[in-house]
């Protein structure tokens, strides 16, 4: 006999196998369930990098074309600095003879 709420109940010996399955049973679907949650969670932030990771390839992308195209225009004024400066050093030349 056992005591419940003041209340006394007949226990067999199996009724005690089923009540500890069944928390067992419920200590493991509380576990899986934590174990979902965190596995959501996981797939989550995994998602959240790879489209992190991508805007920084793409921003990435996007600088070195800058650079790329700093380095032609700078290459370009520098070699239409050079005419020009050309120019002017033949022009001081006609100018003096």
């Amino acid at each position: 006999m056992k005591v419940f709420n003041g209340h006394y109940f007949d226990v067999k010996p199996h009724h005690l196998h089923i009540l500890s399955f069944l928390r067992v049973w419920r200590f493991v679907h509380v576990v899986q369930s934590y174990l979902s949650i965190e596995i959501s969670r996981h797939a989550r932030t995994k998602d959240e990098l790879s489209s992190q990771v991508k805007s920084f390839e793409d921003w990435k992308c996007d600088v070195e074309r800058e650079k790329r195209l700093a380095i032609e225009e700078t290459e370009t004024l520098r070699e239409a600095l050079k005419f020009a400066a050309l120019e002017v050093a033949a022009m001081n030349t006609t100018v003096k003879s």
